[in-house]
């Protein structure tokens, strides 16, 4: 992942990492819940030779915004970021040239909130479990005892799997209109082709969560929670900048027409992700490509400027992001020590590239309610720029 210490100040990567906890808690998962899940197909999901485990628990909205309102009154104590700070090291210090995965900081700094909200007591971390001749099977994320009243009827201990992922969407097909592109059709930025969201669901359903924990007989049933969050990226063919979550856009759209303000192509797409089992507010942006980097820019300054989020006359520029920037949106001062993309960049990309879109000190008017006080958040949006060498092979259907 990289690491903020050896470029930013302490101040600012306090800051960060305070943003990135809140982040971790208020953004809104992948996946909706168990009841929208059954509404894709168990096949597609596990395979004939597997089965999912039964009654996965997806926290809600309403779960996160508490979780959220908790993190908020931990982070007024001092105290707290001091502990986050030291938590973190204390992680890095077990890995190699003490950097992180960004799975792993995204899991430590929910592990950070189970340890120190005061509903949790955590019972253990990455503790192998073993089968009948040593073999490692897998080791849990997290296995931590609710302190629930007596009148909740959750059971107690609680196996939780958490990940962070963000996922760009193949281009639709000729026949977009009669065919889902279904969970398989969003892979991960470095375009392997092996990791998908399918795969990951999957993943963290039949073999993660599916593990059988040697807790004490004491500890009752467990409930299995599917913790999984990021960002997913939808590519973009003109129309409406998406900076949000798909279904806010989705109202408008009726009949067999998309809104005035969306391409067709987009209103194919947001029709067809309402049919997957994917949260209503799933944050949502787009990828583009090198060609299309230009127009994207002027139309998501102009979109800007329409809201009120930027002054008339400017325009967003783009902000390279490394791994460690890839949760909380970025602020003014974290802005300024990032490389700028220039037009004369793009033909330098080799890779699949996260930008952020931001304003400046002068052309940034709101601030984001859900983060900390501090420098001012000038991100717009988020998006992803892809070379053209990855578009065809990577994302023709």
């Amino acid at each position: 992942m990289g690491t903020l210490r050896s470029s930013t100040p302490l101040q600012a990567y306090a800051q960060r990492l305070v943003d990135d906890l809140l982040w971790s808690l208020k953004s809104p998962p992948l996946i909706a819940s168990t009841m929208a899940l059954e509404r894709q197909s168990i096949i597609e999901i596990a395979p004939q030779t597997e089965q999912p485990i039964p009654d996965p628990v997806f926290p809600d909205a309403a779960f996160w915004h508490e979780a959220w309102l908790s993190a908020c009154d931990m982070i007024s104590k001092p105290s707290t970021v001091a502990a986050l700070q030291a938590d973190l090291e204390s992680e890095r210090s077990r890995h190699r040239h003490g950097q992180l995965r960004l799975g792993l900081y995204f899991e430590t700094l929910l592990g950070f909130w189970l340890k120190h909200s005061g509903r949790y007591e955590v019972l253990a971390r990455h503790t192998p479990v073993v089968d009948m001749s040593g073999r490692t099977l897998g080791e849990p994320d997290w296995i931590v005892c609710n302190r629930r009243s007596k009148e909740d009827p959750t059971p107690a201990a609680q196996h939780w799997e958490v990940a962070v992922k963000f996922y760009l969407a193949r281009s639709l097909p000729a026949s977009s209109d009669r065919h889902c592109p279904g969970l398989h059709s969003f892979v991960g930025p470095e375009i392997k082709g092996t990791d998908t969201l399918l795969g990951k669901l999957r993943h963290m359903l039949v073999h993660q969560l599916a593990l059988e924990l040697p807790l004490p007989q004491e500890c009752g049933p467990v409930a299995r929670v599917c913790c999984l969050k990021g960002k997913l990226f939808l590519p973009w063919k003109g129309g409406q900048v998406l900076s949000s979550s798909w279904a806010e856009h989705t109202d408008s759209l009726s009949g067999d027409e998309a809104h005035r303000d969306l391409s067709s192509h987009d209103g194919a797409w947001l029709r067809q992700l309402a049919a997957l089992p994917l949260a209503s507010n799933t944050p949502t942006g787009h990828w583009v490509s090198t060609e299309q980097w230009p127009a994207f820019v002027h139309a998501a300054s102009n979109q800007a400027t329409h809201t009120g989020w930027l002054r008339p006359g400017h325009t967003l520029t783009g902000r390279m992001l490394p791994k460690p920037y890839w949760l909380a949106p970025l602020r003014l001062n974290e802005s300024q020590q990032l490389q700028s993309l220039e037009f004369g960049d793009l033909e330098r990309l080799t890779t699949p590239t996260c930008i952020a879109l931001v304003g400046d000190a002068s052309t940034a008017l709101c601030q984001d309610p859900g983060s900390s006080a501090g420098s001012p958040v000038i991100e717009w949006t988020r998006c992803f720029v892809v070379p053209k060498a990855f578009t065809k092979p990577a994302f023709a259907e």
